[in-house]
């Protein structure tokens, strides 16, 4: 039945991502690098759960193209960079992880390993951006011309800053206009997601209760 061989594969990729986990609690004791790492597996067990009731023969991948990856073979349509802090904590334009997902992303554009101009790229994070920062400007709600007013900002204090953050700054005022605004165009920031432990329950949650097929940049913001 559809039913059970739908509950037949998300059983088989939570086995699967649990066998990951055990491998890495051998490897770190670090609690922060073990629980990005198990946010990571969850997150990509929670949307592809949801994807495949729109698309049940989806591809997935975990640090492949990036930390997740919606994929047709070699070609990745859609990368998401997970981003997951234990307790309440800011993410703004001068955060490190910003720049680290952008140093990452401008190389994949520069050399060419994407459809730059069909690939969409999330970052998804638990940590929360002011409404009024530049990264608001990237939210799913945001249009073109927020866009460009964060293009015209995310240059700004190239020489202050961690060296991962001023190198990444260089890295975005060395693009072109046109190849910045490709850039920003396929970015989508979902801020504020859930940790951990939710993650783990909508997980859970959703891959016994059919939901309405929605994009995926409205997934982490879908209740139940």
């Amino acid at each position: 039945m559809p039913g059970n061989s739908f509950r037949n594969h998300t059983t088989l990729l939570g086995q699967l991502l649990g066998e990951q986990r055990l491998q890495v609690a051998n490897q770190y004791n670090a609690s922060g690098s073990l629980a990005g790492y198990l946010y990571q597996c969850r997150l990509a067990l929670l949307l592809a759960i949801r994807e495949m009731k729109v698309k049940p023969n989806c591809h997935i991948s975990i640090e492949k193209f990036d930390d997740i990856a919606f994929h047709e073979e070699d070609l990745a349509h859609c990368v998401v960079q997970a981003k997951h802090h234990i307790g309440p904590k800011d993410v703004t334009d001068n955060s490190v992880d910003v720049w680290k997902t952008l140093r990452i992303w401008i190389s994949q554009l520069r050399t060419g390993s994407f459809s730059n101009a069909d690939t969409r790229r999330f970052l998804i994070t638990t940590a929360t951006t002011p409404d009024d920062g530049v990264l608001a400007m990237l939210r799913a709600n945001c249009g073109p011309a927020e866009r460009k007013t964060a293009r015209a900002a995310g240059g700004g204090g190239a020489h202050i800053g961690q060296q991962v953050i001023r190198g990444g700054r260089n890295d975005f005022l060395a693009l072109t206009d046109e190849e910045a605004d490709v850039l920003l165009a396929s970015i989508t920031v979902v801020d504020g997601a859930p940790d951990l432990l939710l993650t783990k329950s909508k997980a859970s949650f959703a891959s016994y209760r059919p939901v309405p097929p929605i994009r995926l940049r409205n997934h982490l913001k879908a209740g139940g």
